[in-house]
């Protein structure tokens, strides 16, 4: 590949993707036991879980529903942290490369804030619909959740 020339748009969101499903899912415990402390509130007294601190919410996974419970909803993690860096890394790498070769924003500033309002605004329609789906598998037990 020809160093001066840049990355295409594809290559761009190639490398973004991949590095935030790898991210996406190495995070899955630790997400696992946000969603679930966030949500213990909503449940009935006897139902809930009453983690002290995330440690002991992975504790308390894996004692009672195993290890690769905290694993529960990567793949929706993982594809939410891919679908998440593209829309921030390669939208907003493009938008500012499309601004600066079409002559279309001079100022420094205005540049960066056009290209960032772009890259959020295309992060939040790739990735809303995908976190309420992990949002619902994180928060399940095993088995529980099938819609």
């Amino acid at each position: 590949m020809d160093e001066d020339k840049p990355l295409t748009f594809y290559n761009k969101a190639a490398l973004a993707g991949i590095s935030g499903a790898i991210a996406g899912f190495v995070g899955t415990p630790a997400d696992v036991v946000n969603v679930r402390m966030q949500y213990d509130i909503k449940l009935p007294i006897q139902e809930r879980r009453n983690y002290n601190h995330a440690f002991d919410g992975v504790a308390k996974i894996v004692k009672s529903e195993g290890a690769l419970s905290l694993f529960h909803g990567a793949s929706m993690a993982s594809s939410r942290g891919l679908l998440m860096s593209v829309g921030t890394l390669s939208v907003y790498d493009q938008t500012k490369e499309t601004l600066i070769l079409h002559n279309i924003v001079h100022n420094y500033v205005l540049l960066h804030l056009c290209a960032s309002c772009y890259a959020a605004f295309a992060t939040t329609l790739l990735v809303h619909p995908l976190d309420v789906i992990k949002t619902r598998l994180m928060n399940a037990t095993p088995g529980q959740y099938h819609g």
